[in-house]
């Protein structure tokens, strides 16, 4: 440990005693400072911690109660279980007639997309042939863009393929929309682009796509997982609540229409198979 390096006493005033003898300088606080961040991280990891174990916790109480609900509301009507509207009604009208050169942003398409891309020139084309009944040439377009445009950041690059992945969707081609998700999922926790809140959004985006078209093909635990990470996606909340209840509800009726057990005997592997499929994930590292 150094030395305090005491001015010369003849120079030294009675009132700087004080200073030179008993306060710290910076170089006698370093080592304190440090001890004290890193206690601080580790308080914050800890809070981490904990914080995402209560997430966890409440994404499988989430799960349970609606599969409680649904449950319940096909005992009511087992041949007519509930469907569940979507809370913003002005989606279920007819949308007016689209040029390829209108703009279609905060515009849902077929319940699949959401239009708000005011920059992405390619999926601005894209989506107004979309919207006016030409899946196929919006397909074309961003495929086009994905190939040959070499001026799309890599944010973009994701999102046109995402777009294209929600296109097949409504084209019906659900598991190959889901094998091009799955790549672009694994290249965006690889190359640690996570870290731009635009490429997370990106992320929600593709594992809504993906959920529905789990529930197109009938995996119905497997959809309301991957509806769940897409919960936070900034447009999408709404939309992938009403298909989690939705996905509960098919799963349900699937099960109430091969099983002829009492009713507490059929609600528990409903609840507990739901339940595994979720905290599988969760606790499955990216």
């Amino acid at each position: 440990m150094g030395f305090i390096k005491l001015p010369r006493w003849k120079n030294l005033h009675r009132k700087n005693w004080k200073t030179v003898l008993f306060e710290p300088t910076e170089e006698t606080l370093f080592p304190f400072r440090i001890q004290q961040l890193n206690s601080r991280i580790f308080t914050l990891e800890e809070e981490l911690q904990k914080s995402n174990h209560t997430t966890d916790q409440l994404r499988a109480q989430l799960a349970e109660y609606d599969v409680l609900l649904a449950h319940a509301q096909c005992r009511v009507n087992e041949t007519a279980p509930p469907t569940f509207q979507a809370d913003d009604q002005s989606t279920n009208q007819a949308s007016p007639a689209v040029s390829p050169t209108t703009k279609t942003s905060n515009v849902w398409i077929d319940d699949i997309w959401l239009c708000n891309d005011a920059e992405n020139i390619p999926i601005q084309e894209a989506e107004a042939y979309w919207k006016n009944g030409s899946p196929q040439s919006a397909l074309e377009i961003v495929s086009q863009a994905i190939d040959a445009n070499p001026f799309l950041s890599a944010t973009e690059d994701i999102r046109c393929r995402i777009f294209a992945a929600a296109v097949l969707h409504s084209m019906g081609r659900f598991e190959v929309s889901n094998r091009r998700l799955t790549v672009i999922t694994e290249s965006v926790s690889r190359y640690s682009l996570l870290n731009d809140p635009g490429s997370r959004d990106l992320v929600g985006i593709a594992y809504y796509v993906f959920g529905r078209n789990l529930i197109e093909m009938g995996e119905f635990a497997e959809a309301y997982y991957s509806l769940s990470r897409a919960l936070g996606t900034s447009g999408y909340h709404s939309k992938t609540r009403d298909y989690q209840k939705v996905a509960v509800v098919e799963f349900t009726r699937q099960k109430l229409m091969t099983e002829t057990a009492s009713v507490s005997s059929s609600l528990q592997p409903i609840m507990s198979q739901v339940d595994d499929a979720l905290m599988t994930k969760l606790e499955s590292p990216e």
